[in-house]
């Protein structure tokens, strides 16, 4: 009798199924559909910081599904308006900005470290940034913050004390002379916009496609008969 066997059938698809879970809110009301980058507000002494900072953060920003102005149009027009600091252009009301790109939301990047450390024959680099979105009208919709740190490890590299010492002191002068900065501010990006307060995600982004249990036809088939 196969009647029984359908039924089996029947519930097991029915069991594979899942509802898919509801799509979080959309940032803001009305929903922030473009997002303009400002300079960064350097609060470290590395007068490169703030260039490196704001490059890195665009293209990982607009895979959230926003339209991000182009940066170095945005300096342009600030400069020409006579602001030329990260500081001074924070300073500017977020409604002015908004009106004169015509931008939903205006992103402020503040960095708060981007420093290396000595400590006798060992070296960390920080970097730790601060990050607020803001509406048309000054309201925060959004705020975080990340720090990264990296240490160098040889002793996980040398089997002997005196090996690892050596290669120390190596990976301490090579932190010196070229700290990964660019990596941290990157991982310090990634950090804010998906693990400490993620970014909901912008109208532009891609849905992930579906995922669809896979069901050995042939078999069922087979038990049916």
């Amino acid at each position: 009798m196969r009647f029984p066997y359908i039924i089996i059938a029947i519930v097991f698809l029915a069991g594979c199924a899942t509802t898919p879970p509801a799509p979080p809110p959309p940032l803001g009301d009305p929903p922030v559909r473009s997002i303009l980058v400002v300079p960064v507000n350097n609060e470290s002494l590395d007068v490169e910081a703030p260039d490196l900072a704001l490059s890195l953060l665009p293209a990982r920003l607009g895979r959230y599904g926003y339209y991000v102005f182009p940066v170095h149009t945005v300096r342009t027009v600030l400069t020409m308006e006579g602001y030329h600091e990260g500081g001074a252009i924070h300073a500017i009301p977020t409604e002015r900005l908004t009106a004169l790109f015509d931008a939903d939301a205006v992103l402020y990047v503040t960095i708060k470290q981007w420093t290396t450390r000595y400590l006798v024959i060992a070296a960390e680099s920080e970097v730790k940034m601060h990050y607020e979105l803001r509406d048309r009208f000054g309201q925060t919709l959004w705020e975080t913050e990340s720090r990264i740190v990296h240490v160098p490890n040889s002793q996980a590299h040398y089997d002997s004390p005196l090996a690892a010492l050596l290669g120390a002191v190596i990976d301490s002068a090579l932190e010196r002379a070229a700290p990964p900065f660019k990596d941290l501010a990157t991982q310090a990006h990634m950090q804010a916009l998906s693990t400490t307060n993620p970014l909901p995600l912008g109208p532009y982004r891609r849905p992930a496609p579906e995922r669809k249990e896979i069901v050995d036809e042939p078999e069922l088939l087979t038990e049916l008969e």
